[in-house]
């Protein structure tokens, strides 16, 4: 019993080990060039507008039920619409991240 704690206890402190240091990585390459951050956040949104189209392009039966789908695909295109022109030209990438994530 004693190993199998000490060996949790090891993988525990591997696993925080690698969990910071990618974290820091993340953080350096985000700092070397922060114009790639925003164009990789404006990438994704444009992404998720796509989908949002092929999803709109569905053929549902019911027309109630499809009348319901499509106005709620629809404010969701207007809110990353919203979101891809007020943080345009935000280099933050906390704040895309904390927005795009909201909208998810």
């Amino acid at each position: 019993m004693a190993n199998f704690a000490l060996m949790f206890a090891v993988a525990l402190a591997v696993g925080a080990l690698v969990y910071f240091q990618v974290q820091k990585a993340s953080a350096r390459a985000d700092a070397a060039d922060p114009e790639l951050s925003s164009q990789r956040y404006m990438k994704f949104c444009d992404i998720l507008e796509d989908k949002l189209r092929d999803l709109k392009r569905l053929e549902l039966h019911d027309e109630s039920a499809r009348e319901s789908y499509l106005g709620e695909l629809e404010a969701l295109s207007k809110e990353l619409v919203y979101i891809k022109t007020m943080h345009q030209s935000n280099l933050n990438p906390a704040v895309w991240e904390g927005k795009l994530f909201e909208f998810l």
